[in-house]
């Protein structure tokens, strides 16, 4: 019989209502199982002082991996403080000054040689001549001297006496290391100084050693001084020129102070560079806490790391936008369950569900979800309480989430219950903070949970067969 206007306007409004309750139904259980997922009730104490009495057990409510700022800059302080800084020796430089020395002194006598007109009796330069003979002179030494020093060695036209006693004189004092001030190593006598030797050949590797007994270093005003207590004999015996005339030695003596270099320098980007490195070793102390995990206990005293942690839970919460975070969650799950569900009804023969089969699929989903929580509330509680350090983890592996799936088998279809533990564990391990490892075991547990149930009719039987799941899920975890 065809059917009346009014029939078919009656099927369709039946349709209509029935839509609308399947979509109704999915946003109500997409919000259950967000509202599971996300949603934790608890509020962070305030005004916390160091010894208060805690009034309450305060857990995490999702993983946390807090820094503690204060300790890990104290680290890095006392890292700074440690690191050595750099100074170098440049060991070779005298060489370098004798070498100026000599040729400065040889070139003047040349120089001064050729300067002296042969046909003259009284040899005597020119103003012009005596400024260009000093210039070239003081260019060629590398030193300023004033004209009181070079004077003293105009006079003996530049003589190779003066320059051999000078060379001897400088050579003893300018092999050891010479600062400008030795304040700022006194400052560091208790952790010391790193001492770079420097080469002139660039290829060869810089030794270097860390050394805190000073001693052997001059500062320049003592290395000025270094002949001023020792009387002319011992002098001359202690640099072999008791053949120099006391007058020569005398002479160069006065001209020493000038000819002094510093040979000791800060090397202030290299040290700079090794307390920038110091720190960045410096790793940061992190408090890694787990969800559920306790932080302080009910009458427990409040400590520097109780007070960092609950700042540092307080500032993320801060940073978290819950409703974005809630409504991203929502989106998920409802997107979740569509495309699973779209998917299986149209590719999967025998995947057919009433309206109660998807009333029951959404029940056990909450239910199961919910034991989940419990579970991993009563894991971080138990955790506290065993006498042996044990990952909150462990404790996850207990929790019957393959029970969900072994109820859904016993009444439903066994594709019915393989999507059913699929969506379950996925859910599962985006609720333990995104652990899929666990969801991989979630998964397989359930997949042996059907497979075991498989063919089973008395409910005695469901027991059996789950304390026998159990146990292969145990040696699988062993």
């Amino acid at each position: 019989m065809l059917k009346t206007k009014k029939e078919l306007a009656a099927e369709k409004l039946k349709q209509k209502g029935s839509r609308a309750v399947s979509i109704l139904f999915v946003l109500l259980l997409s919000l259950s199982v967000t509202s599971l997922m996300v949603l934790y009730i608890d509020r962070l104490p305030s005004n916390i002082i160091e010894g208060g009495i805690a009034s309450q057990d305060i857990r995490a409510d999702q993983n946390y991996e807090i820094i503690d700022a204060v300790a890990t800059e104290k680290l890095r302080q006392e890292a700074e403080r440690k690191a050595l800084p750099v100074y170098d020796f440049e060991k070779d430089m005298i060489k370098d000054r004798i070498e100026k020395i000599d040729g400065s002194f040889s070139k003047a006598r040349k120089e001064l040689l050729g300067l002296f007109n042969e046909d003259s009796e009284e040899e005597k330069l020119t103003e012009d001549q005596e400024a260009q003979l000093k210039q070239n002179f003081l260019l060629n030494l590398g030193i300023a001297l004033n004209d009181e020093n070079y004077q003293i060695i105009r006079k003996d036209n530049f003589s190779e006496a003066v320059e051999k006693a000078l060379s001897a004189i400088l050579t003893p004092v300018q092999k050891r290391p010479v600062i400008l001030d030795k304040a700022d190593l006194v400052l560091r006598k208790d952790l010391g100084v790193v001492l770079r030797i420097l080469n002139e050949n660039l290829d060869v590797e810089i030794k270097e050693s860390a050394i805190k007994d000073f001693n052997h270093i001059l500062s320049l005003d003592d290395a000025k001084a270094y002949y001023k207590d020792q009387n002319m004999v011992s002098i001359q015996k202690k640099l072999n020129m008791e053949f120099v005339s006391q007058d020569i030695i005398k002479k160069c003596l006065k001209l020493f102070p000038s000819m002094l270099k510093v040979n000791v320098t800060a090397n202030n980007p290299e040290s700079d560079l090794r307390v920038s490195r110091a720190k960045d070793n410096v790793q940061s102390i992190i408090y890694k806490l787990q969800k559920g995990q306790i932080v302080i206990r009910d009458g427990d005293r409040y400590e520097k790391r109780h007070i960092t942690i609950l700042d540092g839970i307080r500032k993320s919460r801060l940073q978290t936008n819950i409703i974005l975070k809630f409504v991203g969650i929502f989106l998920l799950v409802l997107s979740v369950l569509l495309v699973v569900y779209s998917f299986a009804f149209k590719n999967l023969r025998t995947f057919k569900t009433t309206r109660k089969d998807l009333n029951f699929l959404g029940l056990m989903l909450i239910l199961f979800l919910a034991i989940l929580r419990l579970g991993s509330f009563v894991g971080s509680s138990l955790q506290d309480t065993v006498p042996f350090e044990m990952s909150v983890n462990t404790f996850y592996y207990a929790i019957p989430i393959a029970a969900g799936t072994m109820l859904v088998r016993f009444i439903l279809k066994p594709v019915v219950a393989l999507i059913f533990g699929i969506v379950l564990s996925f859910f599962a391990g985006l609720f333990l903070e995104q652990n899929f490892d666990m969801t991989v075991y979630y998964f397989l547990s359930s997949i042996m949970a059907a497979y075991l149930i498989d063919g089973v009719e008395k409910r005695s039987s469901v027991l059996r067969r789950g304390l026998y799941l159990g146990l292969v899920m145990i040696c699988k975890i062993l």
